[in-house]
């Protein structure tokens, strides 16, 4: 009867689980390895333990994964690994703290079970290319890492939360947007653009009749994510209604956000078999390094991409860029780091998940240092 049982485990697909977990927003999704059938996919609350605490994450890390496996039809323990490419995870400590969290939450989980516990960045570049390179991230926070393909070796820009940082997500054009306008009128700075447009956007997204009503948001009631969607009535002004003062703020964010592509470029280069090996390795067959470009900000390229192409020019960049996306999915990334996650999880245990390309994403543009 046993010999029967490891038989019959032995002849069942073995099965994955990724995770892409964000501020926001976590994605998840339930994949055969060796056929890459993906069985089910599921969200839950933010995962970033930054914010929320080791707890809270393994919570909704627990309830999403029990709806991917009741959605399948699946038990816990016929799963094979999972990988969790989560925003917030920044070395081994914290990723081995969110391991043994998440265990304890799902008891049922196989000990043969392999969990690999990366950030956020590692996922998208494991979904991405076969060669490695460049994820920046402009969600509600921004983040930027360079890395080889199985996230071994990687080099880091930014992350260092809203109140250091965030340059270029949608907090930060939030943000600078609110305070162009409430600068305009204490008499601090004069808002070169109209600032009538955004401002009347911030009081109708507050649910505010003056400008004293910001204080609770920004003090008692305040919530990073509530002061960044504002950004997506932002973006409607600048595409939709060519609001100067709209525009401007995006086209600082694509700045921004090319500061942080070619700032981890340039230190692959100038180590270049240091931490991440040969800059070189990491290039497409055209030569160019793949640069994803996840997060919803970037739904708005078109917004950003005055900046970003200006910033390439004025600070030069070592290679060509290729930018990519995921494919949306109802206006939001589909998921792809979450696939990325999987495709580690089977590294970690030996299996190949194989990842349609071709299928999952979007080619954006392609950059080289003068356009």
């Amino acid at each position: 009867a046993e010999q029967q049982q490891s038989a019959e485990a032995a002849d069942r697909p073995r099965l994955l689980i990724g995770v892409e977990g964000g501020a926001s927003v976590t994605k998840l999704c339930l994949a055969e390895a060796g056929s890459g059938r993906l069985l089910s996919r599921a969200s839950a609350g933010g995962t970033n333990h930054w914010l929320d605490g080791f707890s809270v994450c393994a919570d909704r890390l627990a309830v999403g994964i029990d709806a991917l496996l009741t959605d399948a039809g699946v038990k816990i323990g016929d799963v094979a690994g999972v990988g969790m490419a989560l925003s917030g995870i920044s070395n081994a400590d914290n990723a081995s703290e969110m391991e043994r969290t998440l265990r304890q939450r799902l008891p049922d989980l196989s000990a043969d079970c392999q969990l690999a516990v990366v950030n956020d960045c590692v996922g998208a570049v494991a979904a991405a290319s076969d060669s490695g390179g460049v994820v920046v991230i402009a969600g509600t926070g921004s983040n930027c890492c360079l890395s080889s393909r199985d996230g071994s070796a990687t080099l880091h820009c930014g992350g260092w939360s809203y109140m250091l940082g965030d340059e270029g997500s949608a907090y930060w054009i939030a943000q600078r947007a609110i305070k162009a306008v409430w600068d305009h009128r204490d008499g601090l700075r004069t808002c070169p653009e109209p600032v009538e447009a955004v401002r009347d956007a911030a009081f109708q997204h507050f649910g505010i009749t003056d400008y004293d009503g910001i204080l609770s948001h920004l003090y008692t009631n305040f919530e990073k994510s509530r002061v960044a969607a504002l950004t997506a009535k932002l973006a409607r002004l600048a595409a939709d209604g060519g609001d100067a003062l709209a525009r401007r703020v995006f086209a600082d964010a694509g700045a921004e956000l090319a500061g942080h592509v070619i700032a981890v470029v340039r230190r692959a280069a100038a180590a270049d078999s240091g931490e991440v090996g040969s800059l070189q390795r990491l290039l497409d067959g055209s030569g160019r390094l793949t640069v994803v470009c996840a997060g919803s900000v970037w739904l708005s390229y078109a917004l950003l991409r005055p900046g970003f192409v200006e910033a390439l020019r004025q600070r030069g960049c070592p290679v060509p860029l290729r930018l990519v996306r995921f494919r949306d999915n109802g206006g939001a990334d589909s998921g792809g780091a979450a696939l990325g996650a999987a495709w580690l999880a089977g590294l970690r245990i030996g299996v190949e998940l194989p990842v349609d390309r071709a299928g999952l994403l979007l080619e954006m543009d392609s950059l080289t240092a003068d356009r």
